[in-house]
């Protein structure tokens, strides 16, 4: 028997719940959809561009809703991953300031310097500094829960950006595929989770799979790509495994060449795939699979599920999420603590 199908080996490895948080994201997003509907926005201000700032776990919220955002909206959007915002920014600018703990001192310079120029602002978090300058200078708060890893509050952040986005710009039923969404991740949580046997279980499988080698997990642009640094993530942070990400057709132009060329068998391929693939897209992929599954120690495709973009999207990160949790396991650490980011932040703010 695998020792992933051992419920008290995961409990033993896993001993503050991450399996648990990782179960309960679908609920989360019902909850979030319910918490985001009773908030109201200012839809008579005139957008012409819009920010995403945020960092880690919070940031890569900003990187679906882009996706997503990017099949209707007409004005540009960009995500900050740093301490300022683009000169172009002014009272014409949206700026989402999305900080779980309210604390993230990269978010906070960007709510100042939103602040500064006059933009409009809507916050989303738990807490902290975030909620305490939000409220005192009159801008949009939407209040999440607390408690939970910065990493696994994704639904958190997520729906309350995709409804801030769907009552601003209305004549998109974004939160159908909100609820499309939880339908999907719940039916994945029943073939994907802990009480699923590894012979049935696809991500217990792929887990057993990289156990031991470097994933190179490769997305496509316009969804897959997010998902694809998603799973890079959850890797870091949950197996504590080193991992690369990159997107096509971008890495056809660099990163080819390595893998073909100089490939070492310790290296597996995740190719993360999905059915709105454009023809050219399709073969370009197939093509560079047949070019470097040689050089490597093996390939794995992964298909999103669901018909909207959204799920398609999260069905992806999903996958690897429970692939994360499945390689904390076999690699024996505890998926919860990221001691070295803990140290980080206590030693800048001294």
């Amino acid at each position: 028997m695998s020792i992933l199908d051992d419920i008290q080996k995961i409990k033993r490895v896993d001993p503050r719940g991450m399996s648990d948080l990782i179960c309960s994201l679908p609920e989360m997003m019902k909850k979030a959809l319910d918490l985001a509907s009773a908030v109201k926005y200012d839809q008579g201000k005139q957008i012409k561009n819009i920010i995403f700032c945020g960092m880690g776990g919070s940031a890569i919220s900003a990187d679906i809703v882009l996706r997503l955002a990017s099949n209707f909206l007409d004005v540009p959007v960009v995500v900050v991953r740093g301490y300022d915002l683009p000169n172009f920014a002014g009272k014409d600018t949206l700026v989402f300031i999305l900080s779980y703990s309210g604390n993230t001192e990269e978010t906070l310079s960007c709510y100042h310097a939103a602040l500064s120029k006059g933009a409009n602002i809507i916050a989303v978090t738990s807490g902290g500094q975030l909620e305490e300058q939000s409220i005192k200078n009159g801008h949009v708060l939407v209040k999440i829960p607390g408690d939970l890893p910065p990493r696994a509050s994704m639904p958190y952040i997520l729906v309350p950006v995709i409804c801030a986005l769907n009552e601003l710009f209305p004549g998109h039923s974004l939160p159908e595929q909100v609820r499309e969404s939880i339908f999907v991740l719940e039916g994945m949580k029943n073939t994907l989770g802990p009480e699923k046997l590894s012979p049935e279980n696809p991500a217990k499988k792929t887990a057993e799979v990289l156990s031991g080698k470097f994933p190179f997990i490769l997305g496509s642009e316009g969804g897959s790509d997010a998902a694809a640094y998603r799973w890079k993530c959850q890797l870091s942070e949950n197996s504590k495994t080193n991992s690369c990400f990159n997107v096509f057709p971008e890495l056809d132009h660099n990163e080819i060449v390595n893998l073909a060329g100089t490939g070492s068998k310790n290296i597996y391929i995740v190719f993360l795939r999905d059915k709105s693939e454009s023809e050219k897209m399709k073969k370009r992929i197939n093509v560079t699979k047949k070019i470097i599954e040689k050089s490597v120690g093996g390939t794995i495709e992964i298909y999103s599920k669901g018909e909207s973009h959204l799920a398609r999207m999260l069905s992806l990160c999903y996958f690897g999420d429970f692939v994360s949790l499945y390689l904390a396991v076999l690699n024996g650490f505890d998926p919860m603590p990221v001691k070295p980011i803990d140290e980080l932040k206590e030693e800048l703010s001294k």
